[in-house]
Parts: C-alpha cells; sequence; structure tokens
C-alpha cells in the first residue's frame, strides 16, 4: 500500500490532467442549470444561465440529430446483414442466406455496435478468428472501401473478454462524419465483407496482413 502522502499528490496529478475537461464541463452544466441569479433593480426576474427546462430543449435537438443519422446507418446494415451461400432445390431456388454480422439498433447515442458473425466465415475453422478480425479490419480500411472502425477488444474489460468475445466488435460512429455520407459508409462497410467473404483460401488471407506490414514500412 502506498502512503497516504504519495496517494494525495497521485490524486493531484490526475485530477489536473485526466480529469481537467471532465470538471470544466461539469462547471459549464452547472452554471447552465442553475436558477435565475435574482431580481433586478426594476423587480424583474434576471436570468443569465439557462435552467433545466431550457437545458432538456437543447439535448433534444442533438437527440433528434444522432436519431436520425443511427437510422441511416442502421437501415442500410440491416439490409446487407447477410450473405447468399448457395440455391436451394426446393420452394422455388430462394438462396441459403448466413449472417455476416449482426446488431442492435442504438436507443441512443453516438455510436452502433456491429458484432461480427466471424465463426460463419469460409475459412473460421482453417485460421484463428481473431486473425481474420484483423484482415477483415485491414480490408475495410483500404481502397476502395475507406470505412474505418474501432475495434470492441479496446474496450474489453477483461483479457478474457478481449479473447473470448470482444474482438468479433467493431463500432461505428455516429458523430464523425458529415451526414450525406452515412449511407454510403455502410454501404461500403457490406461489399466489403463480402469481398472478404468470398476468400476461400487460407494464402490469400495471409497476403491481406504481409500487404499491410509491407505498406507500414515503406511509409515509416
Amino acid at each position: 500500500m502506498a502512503s497516504p502522502t504519495v496517494c494525495q499528490h497521485l490524486f493531484s496529478i490526475v485530477d489536473d490532467t485526466t480529469q481537467q475537461p471532465l470538471g470544466f464541463v461539469q462547471v459549464v452544466i452547472a452554471r447552465l442549470l442553475s436558477e435565475p441569479d435574482g431580481d433586478d433593480a426594476n423587480g424583474s426576474s434576471s436570468r443569465t444561465s439557462w435552467g433545466f427546462q431550457s437545458w432538456v430543449g437543447w439535448l433534444q435537438g442533438p437527440r433528434s440529430a444522432y436519431r436520425r443519422r443511427m437510422v441511416k446507418m442502421a437501415t442500410v446494415l440491416e439490409r446487407g446483414k447477410h450473405v447468399a451461400t448457395a440455391s436451394t432445390t426446393n420452394g422455388g431456388g430462394e438462396d441459403n442466406k448466413v449472417a455476416m454480422f449482426d446488431f442492435r439498433w442504438p436507443m441512443g447515442g453516438m455510436f452502433l455496435w456491429v458484432e461480427v458473425k466471424i465463426k460463419n466465415h469460409p475459412l473460421a475453422v482453417s485460421v484463428d478468428l481473431r486473425r481474420l478480425m484483423r484482415d477483415l479490419w485491414i480490408k475495410c480500411i483500404r481502397p476502395p472501401y475507406l470505412v474505418l472502425t474501432v475495434t470492441g477488444d479496446d474496450f474489453a474489460e477483461t483479457e478474457a473478454v478481449k479473447t473470448g468475445r470482444g474482438y468479433k466488435f467493431l463500432r461505428f460512429c455516429l458523430a464523425a462524419i458529415e451526414e450525406d455520407l452515412l449511407e454510403e459508409k455502410p454501404a461500403s462497410f457490406v461489399p466489403a465483407y463480402r469481398d472478404f467473404w468470398s476468400i476461400r483460401r487460407k494464402e490469400d488471407v495471409e497476403r491481406i496482413i504481409k500487404e499491410e506490414e509491407a505498406y507500414q514500412v515503406t511509409t515509416s
């Protein structure tokens, strides 16, 4: 156990660095939500802050914008969740469909989490699943797709979660993109995955990583 003096110094350092932006925001919000300053010389109420109702009214604006963005992105992803694998001979010859990914429509916020059904990939039995996820991520960030997501293992609470399930997730951000591109980028993710899904040879998967490593060497 560290001494109380060491703990206090560490707390002061953290409070002045990582907590500083949060503290500033808390001060601003507290001021916005504060009550009127009181009556002026004429007896009328003098308000220099929004108050709670105005704050709620302002929040409804970003909430509506995020929801509109979420619906655009989720609609595109919903349509492309499955990939046709083979035609059946019964019932009119409809295609068999396998899930490439799945997600829940967010209730709020600026993020949409996609769970990649990497076990359904044709090479899942011969290639490590974490390796496949890494290759898929690289495939997405390259031309012509240019879709950048955040991998779920970056948010895993423990190593067990990271290696057991966290690596299967990709996080899309609704806010860090122009609204007119919100349909284009998710639409690019779908063909990127389908292109990746079409890979049947282990050598082709390994080449993706090798090409990325070679690119990093040439640009470093």
